[in-house]
């Protein structure tokens, strides 16, 4: 399959010690069958459970597509090893939480505020700051923007579109990665489908670079 002849061309030779973790057994099957069929049983091990239980050894995180707060326990895994990481979101609208940033809280707080500040009644002196309830349930309505699939060159595709960045940046702000050296990237396919499932972020920025380096060349050597 495509997915195995990818692991085996990244090992390259090296010794290399792969760890599938995975909520479903089926899953976690499939990638035995696919590592035994590809000789590389020995360097591809299964661990059944969520992300955010997982302890075990951890020098590099590649998450695709872990479904709604899977994404921020694999982001979470990276900070806590001072990993590099590559992690593509899934299901943004399922993510049942306020802003991970002081960055989009601030951001959050200043806009209700000021729509509190436009709407006071006669009889109201100030508007008070944006409360945890009010937080999330903005954030609820971004998430929920974020995860449309909509045809592309609308205005409520280019509202989706806005909501997804801002959901990804948050995460990316919400973890200070200064081990890394040089930050985080958020990459967006834009070859690839109009799906919200295109962003990738990434850290730290030089390995981002490098991905960008080798889409690049494999562009060249596709035309």
């Amino acid at each position: 399959s495509s997915s195995s002849s990818s692991l085996s061309s990244s090992l390259n030779g090296r010794q290399v010690q792969w760890v599938g973790v995975d909520m479903k057994p089926y899953s976690l099957e499939l990638l035995e069958a696919r590592a035994a069929a590809s000789g590389l049983e020995a360097s591809v091990k299964t661990w059944h459970g969520k992300i955010e239980e997982y302890d075990g050894e951890c020098t590099i995180v590649i998450s695709l597509h872990a479904c709604g707060s899977a994404s921020d326990a694999a982001l979470e895994l990276a900070h806590r090893n001072e990993a590099p990481f590559a992690i593509s979101p899934c299901c943004i609208g399922k993510l049942n939480r306020g802003p991970a940033s002081e960055w989009l809280q601030s951001s959050i707080s200043k806009t209700l505020s000021q729509f509190k500040t436009e709407n006071l009644t006669t009889t109201t002196a100030t508007a008070t700051s944006a409360s945890t309830a009010e937080q999330k349930a903005a954030f609820k309505m971004l998430s929920g923007w974020a995860d449309a699939n909509l045809p592309p060159g609308t205005s409520e595709a280019l509202r989706s579109r806005r909501a997804k960045q801002i959901v990804e940046l948050d995460r990316l702000h919400s973890k200070k990665t200064p081990h890394q050296g040089g930050g985080v990237m958020l990459i967006t396919g834009e070859t690839m489908s109009v799906s919200p499932k295109r962003d990738l972020l990434i850290g730290p920025i030089s390995i981002a670079e490098k991905l960008m380096v080798g889409a690049q060349n494999h562009d060249s050597e596709a035309s």
